[in-house]
């Protein structure tokens, strides 16, 4: 009975260490297979880590959808008024002489016309003079009228003819007269300087609010582009007391400034703005309450060291003289609605010919290429490039200037 009972208990203990090695196998390849889940997590999360840096990026920033809708645009430019070239008349010498006295000194003069520019000494002059005397003396009318015409073509006034007959005294010096009025101007120079520092005019556009999805914004840019055109400064004529002039020398020029002109630079891209025809509206920079509508008249291309500024120009009607020449005016365009798919300015990165946004994917950020197709202020029209996926709001502050952006195609 005790052999029984003892070989009973020792059947009982292996079947208890049985179980108690099976469990303790279970419980480990159940603690190893968790580890393993564990380990393959973290890996996979992890992968995008991996990755290379000009591809993907890794950051916690705001973010927006493209906003389908429409932009007001707003574009103006600063400018400055200048003469209207056209309207230059030059005063030329009809006969060979001598300067004996000269009325006029300074360039920029203003004159009126039949006001005295200079007396001159003629040996053409005192023989028709002397001419017509004689003939008229001896009754030979026929002669007599040719040789008034003779005077008159060499510049006399008839005034000064009639006064020759009733005196019968030969003038040796003959006073020229203005034929214009206006300003004196031996050299005109053109409006554009060959000489173009860093920029001074400056281009700006707005954009006001739109249709869906709340589109509200205003902004301004500023473009690079030459300098204003120099203002004409006074100087003394080159024309001096006691010089000879020959017979079709031009003596000087007189512009009038009934009307003038409004001249500023644009950029190349904004010809279609400012095509010829286009309503403008022009406003003093220094009285506000100054202004006109005017009509862009011409559009000037100008290139220099590599850079092409188209000049633009309208006229501007002066008769009561309320524009001055060199004033710095402000010119704008009326409002133009534009339709697209809009993102702000800041979430479009350009590289050179190409435009690229950040979208969010998986909470990396991924560089993917987008189509412009235009501008309207600080707005960006890019069509259905990304279609309503989320980009990063500041595409620049993502750029690594320490390498490239690899753009898949996506």
């Amino acid at each position: 009975m005790k052999k029984i009972l003892r070989y009973n208990s020792i059947a009982v203990a292996l079947l208890v260490l049985i179980s108690l090695f099976g469990c303790s196998g279970g419980n480990g390849k159940k603690k190893h297979e968790h580890a393993k889940m564990n380990h393959d997590a973290v890996q996979d999360s992890l992968s995008h880590l991996v990755q290379p840096t000009d591809e993907v990026v890794i950051a916690n920033m705001k973010t927006i959808k493209p906003q389908k809708g429409s932009r007001f645009e707003k574009v103006s430019a600063r400018g400055i008024i200048g003469y209207n070239e056209n309207n230059l008349s030059s005063q030329s010498a009809r006969v060979s002489g001598r300067i004996e006295r000269l009325y006029v000194k300074f360039n920029y003069q203003a004159i009126s016309r039949g006001q005295k520019l200079m007396e001159i000494y003629s040996p053409d002059l005192v023989n028709a003079q002397q001419e017509l005397l004689f003939l008229h003396e001896n009754n030979e009318q026929e002669l007599a009228e040719m040789a008034k015409r003779k005077l008159l073509l060499l510049g006399a006034t008839p005034q000064q003819i009639n006064n020759l007959l009733k005196t019968g005294k030969v003038n040796y010096t003959f006073t020229v007269y203005s034929s214009a009025s206006g300003y004196i101007v031996e050299n005109l120079s053109p409006a554009i300087e060959t000489n173009i520092p860093d920029g001074s005019t400056v281009i700006a556009s707005s954009s006001a609010s739109g249709s869906s999805g709340g589109m509200a914004g205003m902004g301004s840019s500023a473009s690079s582009a030459p300098e204003l055109p120099a203002v004409p400064q006074s100087s003394p004529l080159q024309l001096r007391e006691g010089e000879y002039i020959s017979q079709g020398q031009t003596l000087l020029k007189v512009i009038n400034s009934n009307d003038v002109w409004a001249e500023f630079y644009i950029q190349p891209e904004q010809l279609e703005i400012f095509k010829r025809g286009t309503k403008i509206s022009v406003r003093s920079a220094n009285a506000g309450d100054k202004s006109v509508e005017a009509s862009v008249s011409i559009v000037q291309p100008y290139y220099s060291s590599g850079e092409s500024y188209p000049l633009v120009r309208a006229v501007l009607p002066n008769s009561r003289k309320s524009w001055r020449i060199g004033e710095l005016v402000q010119v704008s365009r009326e409002e133009e609605k534009k339709d697209g798919v809009w993102l702000p300015r800041t979430a479009v990165l350009e590289l050179g010919g190409r435009s690229v946004s950040f979208v969010k994917e998986d909470g990396i950020f991924v560089p993917v290429d987008v189509n412009v197709h235009a501008y309207a202020g600080d707005w960006v029209d890019i069509g259905e490039s990304i279609g309503n996926k989320e980009v990063a709001l500041n595409a620049w502050f993502l750029m690594d200037s320490e390498s490239f952006v690899q753009v898949k195609n996506r």
